[in-house]
């Protein structure tokens, strides 16, 4: 899964079929851009949370985790 929300599966049709409902919920719960307002170094600033943040990339996995979907973040930039 890429920042943005785009993703794709590779692993077996078995494993797809277990996780793919999960992790396509969860995106299209949260690719609507959502405001924040909250602590962005010292000082109070509010902003937009949508794919392609961060903070957006955040929230999908840490809804996957609550969900009790273990993760891990690769980075395929190199």
């Amino acid at each position: 899964m890429a920042r943005d929300g785009t993703y794709s599966w590779d692993c077996f049709d078995q494993e797809r079929e277990r996780f793919e409902a999960a992790v396509k919920a969860t995106i299209e719960d949260l690719r609507k851009p959502s405001a924040w307002s909250g602590r962005d170094g010292t000082e109070m600033a509010p902003r937009v949370i949508a794919p392609g943040d961060p903070r957006w990339f955040d929230r999908v996995l840490a809804r996957l985790q609550n969900k009790g979907y273990e993760h891990a973040v690769l980075d395929t930039e190199g």
